[in-house]
């Protein structure tokens, strides 16, 4: 936990200093979905919660497949600390020249109010106790890589029906 938060402070030192250096390379989208999500299969399993992916085809782009990664293990595990034990539904596919992740879940969601500030430096939406805890930097990190990569991350959410958050990323830069 330490390490992690120790992690995310440099990579916000990084990002705030325009020091981060993408190492730009052929990168799938669905292979990066699969491993994610095979690196939480022992917490999934053990929470008994489904995932379901939908990708009929390889989505590759020329991106930093470290960095997207990141981002893809920071949206899967805010699914899973806030969507309540329910099932994850995740799309990639290609629309157009642009590659889309789509992940949602079916927990708490986030305030339409809130749904503004979430991308912003050291801010939380807020939610029960234990959801509390935290820096406020993940989904700050997550949408600056996403930027640096010249694309975009939106969130759509309901309060008590989940979030959906979906990124676009060019497939050529």
């Amino acid at each position: 936990w330490l390490k992690s938060m120790i992690d995310d402070l440099l990579d916000v030192s990084l990002i705030t200093t325009g020091r981060m250096d993408l190492k730009l390379e052929n990168t799938d989208l669905v292979t990066i979905t699969k491993q994610v999500n095979q690196s939480f299969s022992e917490m999934l399993k053990r929470k008994k919660i489904k995932v379901k992916i939908q990708a009929k085809s390889a989505v590759v782009g020329k991106w930093d497949k470290v960095r997207i990664e990141q981002v893809i293990t920071n949206l899967f595990s805010n699914a899973i600390k806030y969507g309540e034990g329910k099932p994850i539904e995740i799309k990639v596919f290609k629309s157009g020249n642009q590659g889309k992740f789509i992940i949602k879940d079916h927990g708490l969601g986030i305030p339409s109010s809130e749904q503004k500030v979430i991308f912003d430096l050291f801010k939380r939406a807020s939610g029960p106790g234990e959801y509390k805890k935290g820096l406020g930097v993940g989904l700050f990190i997550t949408s600056q890589i996403v930027k640096i990569h010249g694309g975009q991350i939106k969130v759509s959410s309901t309060p008590g029906s989940g979030a959906s958050f979906t990124i676009e990323l060019p497939l050529k830069k």
